[in-house]
């Protein structure tokens, strides 16, 4: 059974099709830069060209998640999923679609409406579940690091065990973090940073984002076409230290490379501080139990840094080497396609 899964966030579109549970032919991935807030009305649209790109059968059944309901171009989250979940249905119209819930089951298209609630920033439970299967003693914790968000979810005996379903939950019990390692704001993670002898104020405006700090010292590779930066120019090493200086309301010249190494290093520790102690209180919660780390995302490296530093003893498994770089960066989507797979055929889980 080939499955086509798709993960609309506020950000981006992921998709990930699989032709059989077999694997004998490897998924075919795609990542699109898709701002919900400005190009929400496109969204059908969009989806159709996906399918296009991937060249998906008309067999093909349509596995989805979402997190784009949060968009401020929605006035509720429940018109969100309405408004995502209708255009996926038309963009679709000819396929079997089934939308996945944060209590791991699936709905059809007919009852999308009263299932809004476990239907809402529902990719992270599909992600986790997928990663149960993959933990050598089905115990520890998943890591997923994404553009926008990261999450840490204990999975115990199997079993995803986090405190938390929706994301206000999960943002107060620590299991969800609203940082990334591309679009969050410098001036969200500091306020002050030193230069030289002195400390200086950050400028609270959208100058730059963690994204040029991890370019800047070389964490990430630069893309000098991608246009998805702060002003929405390249995401050269060059445009990136411009940004980093513009946090101090300065530019390069004046600053110089110190100032500008000191401004991206303060902000990747800002981060790492955070994940460290949403870890601490996973760990502190499910005392003995967590004994590996399964690290998924776009930002794996911002985890496996944590990691090396502060939790040498946990064993440390990367999602992409067990499913390729592209179906890691789009994690959720590949889940996604993998769960229902198992749900069709009652197979367990198998890597495409």
């Amino acid at each position: 059974m080939s499955v086509l899964g798709i993960d609309i966030g506020g950000a981006n579109l992921k998709a990930v099709y699989i032709a059989s549970e077999q694997g004998d032919a490897e998924p075919r991935s795609i990542n699109v830069s898709f701002p919900m807030w400005q190009r929400w009305e496109t969204l059908s649209q969009s989806l159709g060209e996906i399918s296009k790109t991937l060249s998906v059968p008309a067999d093909a059944r349509v596995a989805v998640t979402m997190t784009g309901e949060l968009a401020d171009c929605f006035t509720s989250r429940k018109t969100g999923v309405e408004f995502i979940a209708e255009a996926v249905l038309l963009a679709f119209r000819n396929h079997e679609v089934a939308f996945y819930k944060t209590d791991g089951r699936w709905c059809g298209g007919e009852s999308f409406l009263e299932n809004w609630e476990l239907l809402a920033a529902s990719n992270w439970h599909a992600t986790a579940q997928v990663a149960a299967g993959l933990l050598p003693n089905q115990s520890g914790l998943m890591i997923d690091v994404g553009s926008t968000t990261s999450d840490i979810i204990p999975i115990i005996d199997g079993e995803v065990k986090a405190v938390g379903k929706t994301d206000y939950q999960r943002l107060r019990n620590g299991e969800l973090i609203y940082a990334g390692a591309e679009r969050t704001p410098i001036c969200s993670l500091l306020q002050t940073v030193q230069l030289g002898d002195d400390q200086i104020p950050i400028a609270r405006e959208f100058f730059a984002t963690i994204d040029d700090a991890l370019i800047w010292r070389n964490l990430v590779a630069e893309d000098s076409s991608a246009l998805t930066t702060a002003d929405q120019r390249s995401r050269s090493i060059h445009d990136a230290g411009r940004r980093l200086a513009k946090m101090v309301c300065s530019d390069f010249p004046e600053i110089g490379r110190p100032a500008i190494d000191n401004i991206a290093t303060s902000t990747i520790k800002a981060y790492q501080r955070l994940l460290v102690e949403a870890v601490d209180r996973s760990i502190e919660l499910h005392r003995n139990r967590l004994h590996t780390a399964l690290v998924v995302g776009t930002g794996s490296v911002l985890a496996d840094m944590v990691f090396d530093q502060y939790y040498p003893e946990l064993q440390r498994i990367n999602f992409s080497d067990l499913v390729g770089a592209n179906c890691n960066a789009s994690g959720p989507a590949y889940a996604v396609a993998i769960l229902m797979q198992q749900h069709r055929n009652g197979n367990s889980i198998a890597l495409g």
